[in-house]
């Protein structure tokens, strides 16, 4: 057995119909530069309008090309009939 090494990932990033983007995060293991073993340990969603700045470039392109001003502007719309609602 080589020298094991241990990285968190996104794998997957999915864009939903709203504009949010939905991140997939998983452990890969490998041996020697050669992945054995992969788990899927979560999800992260980047709503529009959201800060993205502390986020890798290839995200923040991704933000910036899917969070037009009028799917912010929906979002806002949401949260704000979501907290009339008295939903948190």
């Amino acid at each position: 057995m080589g020298k094991l090494a241990r990285r968190q990932v996104i794998d997957r990033k999915e864009v939903l119909e709203n504009g949010i983007i939905q991140l997939r995060i998983a452990n890969i293991v490998s041996d020697d530069g050669v992945d054995f073993s992969k788990t899927y340990v979560g999800r992260r969603l980047i709503h529009p309008g959201d800060d993205v700045s502390a986020e890798s470039p290839e995200i923040q392109a991704l933000c910036a090309l899917e969070h037009t001003p009028e799917k912010i502007a929906a979002q806002e719309a949401r949260v704000a009939a979501s907290k009339a609602r008295g939903v948190p």
